[in-house]
C-alpha cells in the first residue's frame, strides 16, 4: 500500500519498485486514485472502507504569532501549492498537494490527533514507547 504524500525521496523509489514489476501496488491510502498509478485503487475502493490513516506535511508557527503574518504565509504557501507545475512536480513524486486556510489545517491536526491517541489506545500501547530519545543516545 502506498500513502499519498511519501516523501519525495521514497516515493520516488516505490515508484521505480513498482514500474520495474519488483514491487505490485494494491491500494493507495488516498480520497482518490494517484495520477501517477491510475490503475490501483484508493484504500476504500478495494474494501477498506473507513481506513483513516494519512501522512502529511504542514507549516506551524510559534504560538503568538500575527495573524497577519499567518494570513501572509498561508496565502504563499497556498500560491505554491496551487501552481500547476508545482503540482505536476508533486504528483510525479507521489505527493498529492492538499493546501488549505490555517483554521482548516489546525481543524485537521486535532482530529489527526484524536485519531492517532484512539489508535494507540486500542493498541495498548504505553506511553513510554513514544517519548523522545535523550540527545546523543543511541
Amino acid at each position: 500500500m502506498l500513502f499519498d504524500d511519501q516523501p519525495l525521496h521514497r516515493g520516488w523509489i516505490c515508484r521505480t519498485t513498482i514500474e520495474a514489476g519488483k514491487l505490485k501496488l494494491i491500494a493507495i491510502e488516498a480520497p482518490q486514485r494517484l495520477p501517477i498509478f491510475p490503475n490501483v485503487p484508493t484504500t476504500n475502493q478495494a474494501g477498506l472502507d473507513g481506513y483513516k490513516f494519512i501522512g502529511w506535511w504542514g507549516l506551524a508557527a510559534p504560538r503568538g504569532t500575527p495573524a497577519a503574518a499567518i494570513a501572509r504565509l498561508n496565502a504563499e504557501f497556498v500560491k505554491l501549492f496551487s501552481e500547476p507545475k508545482f503540482v505536476a512536480f508533486l504528483d510525479s513524486q507521489s505527493v498529492r498537494a492538499a493546501p488549505t486556510s490555517a483554521a482548516e489545517f489546525a481543524d485537521f491536526v486535532r482530529e489527526d490527533r484524536q485519531t492517532g491517541a484512539a489508535l494507540i489506545k486500542m493498541a495498548q500501547t504505553p506511553r513510554e514507547d513514544f517519548k523522545a530519545p535523550e540527545p546523543g543516545a543511541k
